[in-house]
C-alpha cells in the first residue's frame, strides 16, 4: 500500500483531540505522582504504622504497590511527553494528519493509562480506608 493509499483508509483523527487527552494525561499523571509522594510520606510516618499483624501486613502490602506505582507513573509521564513531541511533528509536517502507527501508539498509551488510574484509585481507596483503620484505633 502506497502512502496515499494509506492516508485515505487512516481514521481522521483531529490532531487537537490528540493533543488535548495527552495533556489531559500529563496533568493527571503529575497530580497521581504528587498524591503518591503524599501517601508514601504518610505510610512513612510512625503515626501511621500499624499496632496489629493483620494492619502490618495491609501496611507492607500498600508500601509495596507504591513503590511500583510511583515508577510507572514516571515512566507513563515521560513516554507521553516523547508522544506529544512527535505530535508536533504532524502539525508541522503532514498538514495535520498523523500515521497509522502514531494512532496505534496513542491508543496503547490510553490503555494504559486508564490501566494505571484504576490501579491507582483502588490503591487510594485502600489507602484511605487503611487509615481510617489507624485513626478509630487511635481515637477510640
Amino acid at each position: 500500500m502506497n502512502d496515499a493509499t494509506r492516508q485515505k483508509t487512516l481514521p481522521r483523527v483531529p490532531l487537537n483531540d490528540l493533543h488535548d487527552e495527552n495533556r489531559h494525561w500529563d496533568s493527571q499523571l503529575h497530580f497521581f505522582l504528587v498524591e503518591s509522594r503524599f501517601f508514601k510520606n504518610l505510610l512513612d510516618d510512625y503515626k501511621f504504622v500499624p499496632e496489629t499483624e493483620q494492619l502490618f501486613k495491609k501496611w507492607e502490602r500498600m508500601k509495596q504497590r507504591l513503590n511500583v506505582l510511583l515508577p510507572r507513573t514516571a515512566e507513563l509521564l515521560e513516554t507521553t511527553r516523547q508522544h506529544r513531541q512527535r505530535l508536533s511533528g504532524f502539525y508541522e509536517s503532514r498538514e495535520g494528519v498523523c500515521d497509522e502507527d502514531y494512532i496505534e501508539e496513542h491508543r496503547q498509551l490510553r490503555k494504559y493509562y486508564i490501566d494505571l488510574c484504576l490501579e491507582f484509585r483502588s490503591l487510594k481507596d485502600r489507602l484511605l480506608s487503611y487509615g481510617d483503620q489507624i485513626l478509630e484505633r487511635r481515637n477510640p
